[in-house]
Formats: C-alpha cells, structure tokens, sequence
C-alpha cells in the first residue's frame, strides 16, 4: 500500500513540475511589447520605427 501511494505522489509532483517549467519558460520568453501588438492590438513597433527615423 505504501509502494501505491508513493507512486501516485511521484507522478502528481512529476506532473506538477513539468507544467511549471512550462509556465516558467513561457513567462520568460512573453514580452510586454508581444503583447501589445498581438493581445492589445496596438502598433508599438510601428511607432517605435518612426520615432528612429526622426
């Protein structure tokens, strides 16, 4: 019975682990300025190559 439970505690952390490591690498490789221009719709790099230009 031990042997049972230790098994299914593993595999929760296992589990639980993975998902977090992919939660961190998303939140790592999301940007505010991704999110502006596809979520929010704004044009950021658009403005921000016409402030270059000037």
């Amino acid at each position: 019975m031990g042997a049972i439970l230790f098994v299914w505690v593993l595999g929760v952390f296992v589990i639980v682990g993975i998902v977090c490591w992919y939660l961190a690498q998303f939140v790592i490789r999301d940007s505010l300025a991704y999110d502006e221009e596809f979520v929010w719709g704004r044009k950021v790099r658009h403005l921000i190559d016409e402030e270059k230009k000037h």
